[in-house]
């Protein structure tokens, strides 16, 4: 299951991320062979689970626009395909992490060699995007992948101690973490500081592994800074000096946007459908009115626009409870397996739910399906009872 997963990955990252209309098709129809799959070759073996992720995958695809449910469905498929085992999560991860390499490996190629390339096709931006086309949702993919590794590292670390076996894998989250800074996103690198951060508070919260926490935090940190003094400083600063001028014009423009939203939303609080909001927003627009805003700048704002006040309060909500029962599993739980996998999942979904606050990056289907797949291997993992000290649930 999580090889198909993949495939949907690729398939939304080598569309530019899914933002194209024949891609939304594309992945509900790789989605619905993914189900047939299940039914096919899993029949002689049905139980609730299987039922639920089929049950909750159909509904998905029948009820919700093409995109919602492109994205969506990821959420019961991860979850079901964390049942299958560590190992194949772990697997999973690696792959995860390969593509966050590569990505990050585009990104830096169009830094320094081919501004605005992205395989065939000229960006008439010239950032870092990989196979995006815009530089924050890029750098939120980045923040997505960069845990991953982390977390692998954290396996290594707790079962051989100290760092030098999880080097290798920390020097990975760095490298990605490079390739993120020079997207040129401000708030893409706030992100990952503040997650780095926040990893390192949940990894002392266990008083065995304090030590283990500032060496892993330093070392990703140490390597981060590195990668970037050798790339240089200078030329990456000199593109910063232009965007943060930018940038700042812009902030207060989002202000306004986000006032705006909360108009549109006081008037439509049961929503006014999933894409509608370019059309339906400028009714309420008071910034700059010859501007067309197709996005709020904020996902919690504009799926409670687009959705309804309750339905997204009802998702967010979900989303915050599984990241709560994460953070609790892993300093609960024993197993170095668990508590890695933990870790990543938690990483993954902190950083973008930090950056969503002023962009749109869960709007991309590739960024929305990687989160969808981590919320969901999280929740199957955190609901694991066999792992947790003492051999018992905690209570």
């Amino acid at each position: 299951m999580f090889s198909h997963l993949v495939l949907i990955i690729l398939l939304a990252l080598l569309t530019f991320g899914g933002v194209l209309r024949y891609s939304w098709f594309a992945i509900c129809i790789a989605w619905c062979i993914g189900i047939a799959g299940l039914l096919i070759f899993r029949s002689r073996r049905i139980d609730l689970k299987l039922v639920i992720t089929v049950g909750c995958s159909a509904a998905m695809l029948a009820v919700f626009p093409t995109k919602t449910a492109a994205v969506l469905v990821a959420l019961p498929w991860a979850w079901y395909a964390a049942q299958e085992g560590n190992r194949r999560i772990l697997r999973f991860f690696h792959v995860v992490m390969v593509v966050g390499i590569l990505e990050a490996f585009l990104g830096i190629l169009q830094f320094f060699v081919f501004p605005g390339w992205i395989l065939g096709y000229q960006n008439s931006l010239p950032w870092p995007s990989g196979t995006l086309i815009n530089r924050n949702h890029f750098a939120g993919l980045l923040e997505m992948m960069i845990p991953v590794p982390f977390g692998l590292a954290f396996i290594q670390a707790r079962r051989y101690g100290g760092i030098a076996r999880p080097y290798l894998y920390l020097f990975c989250s760095a490298f990605i973490g490079a390739a993120l800074f020079m997207a040129g996103s401000r708030m893409g690198v706030f992100s990952f500081f503040v997650t780095v951060v926040m990893l390192t508070v949940l990894i002392r919260l266990r008083s065995s592994q304090r030590r283990l926490a500032a060496g892993m935090a330093l070392t990703v940190v140490s390597f981060f800074l590195l990668t970037a003094v050798w790339i240089g400083v200078d030329s990456i600063w000199q593109r910063y000096e232009g965007l943060l001028q930018e940038e700042g014009v812009l902030q207060d423009g989002r202000l306004m946007v986000f006032r705006d939203t909360l108009r549109l939303i006081a008037a439509h609080p049961l929503g006014i459908g999933v894409n509608s909001y370019q059309d339906v927003f400028r009714k309420y627009q008071t910034y700059k009115p010859e501007l067309l805003f197709d996005h709020a700048h904020n996902d919690y704002l504009e799926t409670a626009a687009e959705w309804g006040f309750i339905p997204a309060a009802v998702f967010w909500s979900f989303v915050g409870s599984v990241l709560f029962k994460a953070m609790r599993a892993f300093i609960e739980f024993d197993s170095p397996e668990k508590q890695g996998i933990l870790l990543a999942c938690i990483g993954s979904i902190f950083s973008i739910l930090v950056h969503s606050l002023v962009d749109f990056n869960l709007q991309i289907p590739s960024n929305a399906i990687l989160f969808c797949s981590f919320v969901g291997i999280a929740f199957a993992v955190s609901m694991s009872t066999s792992h947790y000290r003492g051999g018992d649930a905690p209570r």
